[in-house]
């Protein structure tokens, strides 16, 4: 269990790491890339009681709303 936290916090900050270097070298793409993206709303409260510092500062599977 603890594997896969870690696993998924790893990827987590690395996408939001080539995410925040996107947005610097080349904003225009990065905002189409963001606009594109859906990802799935939190899987243990629909997103409904997720605040959106939850959302910017933690990953997913990592979130306290339950």
């Amino acid at each position: 269990m603890l594997g896969a936290m870690m696993t998924n916090y790893r990827a987590w900050e690395n996408r939001r790491f080539v995410r925040s270097l996107l947005r610097e070298k080349q904003p225009e793409l990065a905002a189409v890339l963001e606009s594109a993206v859906r990802e799935p709303s939190c899987l243990l409260c629909d997103g409904s009681q997720c605040s959106l510092a939850d959302e910017l500062a933690l990953p997913r599977s990592l979130h306290s709303c339950a």
